[in-house]
């Protein structure tokens, strides 16, 4: 876990202190993170509890094949990044607008009580 910590840093200090970076690169530190993370998961599951053995295997896997994909396929990466953000500040638009509607019905019936 302390590597990860220090990987997560360095990652973090590098994106810091170097903001010219293309989203390219930025999306090839995320793969690149998923895939450490994924190793370091298939380095620790030795020593945990047998029952949890198979859950870290899998979830290793799984993030080092998705941090491949993402590094593999950059421009996809970003334009899947680019819709799910898209999708949620319209899904929060929609649910701020109903919030403020069923706000201003609330206070306009308070003030008619």
């Amino acid at each position: 876990m302390a590597l990860r910590g220090i990987i997560n840093l360095g990652f973090g200090a590098a994106l810091l202190f170097w903001p010219g970076v293309t989203v390219s690169v930025v999306v090839w530190l995320f793969g690149l993170d998923l895939v450490l993370t994924g190793l370091l998961g298939l380095l620790i599951r030795g020593q945990m509890p047998s029952e949890y053995r198979s859950a870290v295997l899998t979830r290793s896997i799984l993030t080092i094949l998705f941090g491949l994909a993402i590094m593999i396929w950059p421009h996809a990466t970003v334009k899947v990044i680019a819709f799910v953000v898209a999708a949620l500040l319209i899904l929060f638009g929609i649910v701020l607008l109903y919030s403020g509607w069923v706000l201003g019905k609330a206070a306009k019936e308070a003030r008619a009580a």
